[in-house]
C-alpha cells in the first residue's frame, strides 16, 4: 500500500505538469480587471478586490502586478488541492489525478485570473473557521467579489452545513446571503457611465494599454440582460453530461450546490466555463465532504476517464488546449515554449 501511495504522489506532479503544459497561459486582458474597480470608482458590484487593492495606487493598473497577484491565487489553490491529495488516501489521489490529467486540469490553469478561483479560496476558508460567524461573513464577501458566488461557492457551503448536521445553521445563513443577493440585485446592478468611462481612461492613461471595453460593459446592463435564453449549445452534450454525471454520483444532499453552476448557462454565453464549474463543483464534494462511499470514487474516477478520453472544452479569447502527442511538443513546452509565453503581453 505504501508503494502504491508513493507512486500515486508521482502522478500528482506528473497530473500537475501535464495541466500546466495543456492550459498554461498568462492572465488575460479581461481577467485582470476582476481586480481593478473599487467603491471608490463609483463601483460596488464586483468591487471587494479593487478596493482592497486601491491603496496601491496607481500599481493597481500596472498588468505585471495584477497578472502577478492571479499567479498567486492559482498557486495557492493548486498547493491546497495538491497537499489535501497528498495526504488523502489513494480513491482521492486517483480521482485527483484524473482531474488533473483531464481537460480540467488544463482549463484550471487556462482560468488563471478568472475570479472564480478567488472565490474558492474564500469557500476553503470559510469551511476551515470554527467559528461559521466568519465563514458567513466571508461567503457575503464573495457575493462583492463576483455575484457568480451565489450559483459556486455559497452552495458548496451550504451544502456542508447540511452534511455535518446544521440544519438551523444552513437555514439562516441561506437566508442572509440570499438578502446579500437582494441588495446587490435591487441597488447594484449598474454604474454610472460617467464613472466607467472615467476609469477606463485611467487605465489607459496609467498603464499604458487599452482595458477591455466588454467587460466594464457589463455594468452598463442589468444582471440578466434584456432577454435571459439558453447558451448551451448542442456542441455542449457531453460536457453537460459529465457535469450531470458527477453530480449524481456526488450525492442528493449535495446535487443542487453541484450542478447551480450550470443555471449561468441562461445567462452568459461562455458554458464551457459553467460546466467546468459544475465538474470541479461535484469534485470539490467528493474529495472534501467526509463520509462519501468508497464505490462512488470509482463511478467518479469512471465519468472523469472518460472526459479525459472523449471530452474538451473550449478555451478563451482563441487559444486551444495543447495537444499531448506527439512527445517532443511537451518537452519543447517546457524548454521553449513556457518560458517565451511566461514574458509575452496577452492579445487580449
Amino acid at each position: 500500500m505504501k508503494r502504491l501511495s508513493a507512486a500515486a504522489n508521482a502522478g500528482l506532479i506528473l497530473g500537475l505538469a501535464i495541466a500546466l503544459y495543456v492550459g498554461f497561459r498568462l492572465p488575460s486582458l479581461w481577467s485582470v480587471n476582476y481586480y481593478i474597480p473599487s467603491v471608490f470608482d463609483g463601483f460596488w458590484r464586483r468591487s471587494l478586490l479593487g478596493t482592497l487593492l486601491y491603496p496601491a495606487g496607481a500599481l493597481r493598473f500596472d498588468y505585471p502586478f495584477l497578472a502577478g497577484l492571479q499567479a498567486l491565487v492559482l498557486l495557492a489553490l493548486l498547493a491546497l488541492l495538491i497537499l489535501h491529495a497528498w495526504r488523502s488516501d489513494l480513491r482521492v489521489k486517483l480521482l485527483t489525478i484524473l482531474f488533473l490529467v483531464g481537460p480540467t486540469g488544463g482549463y484550471l490553469f487556462h482560468e488563471v485570473g478568472y475570479v472564480e478561483q478567488v472565490l474558492y479560496l474564500m469557500l476553503a476558508a470559510a469551511l476551515a473557521l470554527e467559528d461559521k460567524r466568519l465563514g458567513l461573513l466571508l461567503m457575503a464577501l464573495a457575493l462583492f467579489v463576483h455575484e457568480m458566488a451565489a450559483f459556486t461557492v455559497i452552495p458548496l457551503y451550504l451544502a456542508a452545513l447540511v452534511v455535518a448536521g446544521r440544519y438551523q445553521t444552513a437555514i439562516r445563513h441561506g437566508l442572509l446571503l440570499l438578502a446579500v443577493f437582494a441588495v446587490i440585485y435591487l441597488f447594484f446592478q449598474t454604474v454610472d457611465a460617467t464613472h466607467i468611462d472615467r476609469l477606463m481612461q485611467a487605465i489607459k492613461d496609467t498603464a499604458g494599454y487599452t482595458p477591455r471595453a466588454d467587460y466594464y460593459a457589463v455594468f452598463r446592463h442589468q444582471l440578466i440582460g434584456p432577454a435571459p435564453k439558453i447558451y448551451f449549445a448542442v456542441t455542449d452534450w457531453y460536457r453537460l453530461v459529465t457535469a450531470l454525471a458527477l453530480a449524481l454520483i456526488a450525492g442528493e444532499c449535495v446535487l443542487v450546490a453541484c450542478l447551480a453552476p450550470l443555471v449561468m448557462g441562461f445567462l452568459g454565453w461562455d458554458t464551457s466555463r459553467f460546466t467546468f464549474l459544475s465538474i470541479a463543483a461535484s469534485f470539490f464534494v467528493l474529495i472534501a465532504f467526509k463520509g462519501a462511499p468508497p464505490r462512488l470514487f470509482g463511478l467518479a474516477g469512471a465519468v472523469l476517464l472518460a472526459f479525459a478520453l472523449f471530452g474538451h472544452f473550449v478555451y478563451f479569447d482563441d487559444y486551444l488546449p495543447r495537444p499531448l502527442w506527439p512527445y517532443p511538443k511537451l518537452v519543447g513546452f517546457f524548454a521553449t515554449d513556457l518560458p517565451a509565453e511566461i514574458v509575452k503581453f496577452p492579445r487580449q
